[in-house]
């Protein structure tokens, strides 16, 4: 248990990682995009939004990680079967959240590319870059949480047995 704990959780702190980077890059874009002054500056509306979103789950897992893992790693040598109980419940909640979460983002997905193509079929350029931005940041999204979601069914796997 404590192997697969401790695997989870520096996945998770990657990830965190992985976040940051999204969102910093989402910024820059947006801001370069803004620059354009033109119609498809619409783009850095969906970038910059959903890159707060990013940054704001890259800094929760950055610094609530180590200590959980600390406090965890003490329940598992205090009560075993506690802690294995515990997080069997937690990571089952996880779990069922990934599926959600999945779902709105291929919402938000397929929502950019009909915006996107939308905007092209009908010389639409504002369409066009709202859609695109959409497009790019749900495909991130989509991209880390399958990733994560991964991650959590290893675990999950781990603890079960």
């Amino acid at each position: 248990m404590h192997d697969a704990l401790v695997q989870y959780f520096a996945g998770e702190k990657q990830s965190a990682f992985a976040w940051g980077a999204a969102g910093v890059i989402a910024i820059v874009l947006a801001l370069g995009v803004w620059r354009l002054a033109n119609d498809y500056r619409a783009m850095a509306i969906p970038l910059a939004i959903v890159a707060v979103v990013q940054l704001g789950l890259a800094g929760g897992l950055w610094l609530r990680t180590d200590a959980r893992v600390q406090r965890l790693e003490a329940e598992l040598r205090d009560d075993p079967a506690q802690l294995t109980a515990a997080e069997r419940t937690r990571i089952g909640v996880v779990n069922r959240a990934f599926v959600a979460i999945e779902i709105v983002e291929a919402i938000l997905w397929i929502t950019g590319v009909s915006l996107a193509l939308a905007g092209l079929g009908r010389a639409r350029p504002t369409m066009l870059a709202v859609g695109l931005g959409l497009f790019l940041q749900a495909s991130a999204m989509l991209a880390l949480d399958l990733a994560a979601a991964r991650r959590a069914r290893i675990y999950t796997s781990a603890i079960v047995s």
